[in-house]
Parts: structure tokens; sequence; C-alpha cells
């Protein structure tokens, strides 16, 4: 089972069809969408290579892979909705799927890269924040801080006009502000939780900086 748009399935709506349901099973009780979940789920892991990473879009309805796309955003949304589907769920293989996802874009994807490299990837800050809850690694924490310093050295500080502070590129545009405050929060989360408070102001002060830029828009 898959979501198709314009003659193509995106990892991405795949994930984030996933993502509603089993928010409206956990809000609900109501469990009867599980069999649809488990099917997506299974889209999502067939998309998966064996080194960890996935296919962004593909054809439909052969599937055939689609190499011109590769969206930085869908891994992150893919392993966030199996981790939520792993609470509801709890089978091994969905964890699976995520770690390898998880570990792709650590060692590869962001591997060895300088801090402002890193890519500012709020759906892998969600999901680390609950991976590590699932199965403790000290990788998920460590890049969890990677994530969140690489968002907070993105932040404007001190631009011109100075309503922009909060803000993040020369857009200023509200829906960056709030998915990477989003992100940043689940990485405040995570240090907080697990003992790394050294992690916690810079953090805490991109949220602020964060929420006052979006309260103005």
């Amino acid at each position: 089972e898959v979501v198709v748009s314009e003659g193509a399935v995106k990892l991405g709506g795949v994930a984030l069809t996933l993502l509603a349901l089993a928010k409206y099973a956990e809000a609900t009780g109501d469990r009867q969408h599980l069999p649809r979940m488990r099917a997506l789920a299974r889209y999502i892991q067939d998309s998966q290579g064996p080194d960890g990473k996935f296919v962004s879009q593909r054809s439909f309805p052969d599937l055939e892979p689609d190499p011109k796309v590769d969206v930085q955003y869908f891994p992150g949304e893919s392993i966030f909705a199996l981790l939520r589907l792993h609470t509801l769920d709890p089978q091994e293989s969905w964890l699976a799927t995520a770690e390898r996802g998880a570990h792709y874009l650590i060692h590869v994807r962001d591997g060895g890269l300088p801090p402002e490299r890193v890519t500012p990837d709020h759906w892998l800050l969600y999901a680390l924040n609950e991976l590590h809850r699932a199965r403790p690694d000290p990788l998920y924490l460590d890049h969890a801080q990677r994530i969140a310093r690489a968002i907070a050295g993105g932040q404007s500080r001190n631009p011109y006009p100075p309503e922009r502070t909060g803000s993040y590129g020369r857009g200023a545009h509200s829906t960056p502000a709030a998915a990477r405050t989003e992100g940043l929060v689940a990485a405040y989360r995570l240090a907080r939780h697990f003992g790394r408070r050294e992690d916690l102001l810079l953090v805490r002060s991109a949220i602020a900086l964060g929420v006052g830029f979006q309260l103005q828009t």
C-alpha cells in the first residue's frame, strides 16, 4: 500500500500518512487502521537499501526508483513514522529499520562534516528523541546536539531589520523557524532527560529566539 501523487510515490508522503494514522490511534485508542499502517511501514522498509539509505521517490505503478529525486527530510520523516508505529505495534523490524536509517544519516550523510554543514534536520531530531528512549545509545545524544548546534548556528541573532531575530535564512520565513524550533524542543528534551545539561543553555536560547520571531508573524 502506497500514497500516490501525480504519478509518483513520495517516501515523505507515505511517512506522513503513517504518522497521521499513528497519531489518530494514539489519541482515540482506535486501531482499526493498524493493517494499513503496517502496509505503509513495509513500503518504507522496501525503500531502504542495505546501507540504510532510503529511496525518496518511485514511479507508479511500476515502483521504479527515481535517481534524480533525493529529498533530505524524507528519511527523518520515515524514521520518525516507524518509531511512532513501534510504540503501537512493537515489532522489532520497525525499530531495526529506523536504526539503520538513523545510522546512515549520522555516519554517511552527516559524517565528518563541520558543524555548520550538518543538515538542520528537525525530523531527525524528533526521531532521535524517541529512538534513544527505545534503544539508548550515546551516538543519538551526540548527533542530536550536533544538529541542534547547526540549527542554532544558522539562526539570525543580530539582523537588520531587528524583527528578523530568531529567523533562518535571507527570507526569514515562518515555516522554517517553526519547524526548526520544534526540532530544538526535541533536542532539549533529550538533553534534559539524559543528563546533558551542558547542552541546554544554547538550545534553550535558540528556542526562545525562534518563538519570539514566530510570535511576530
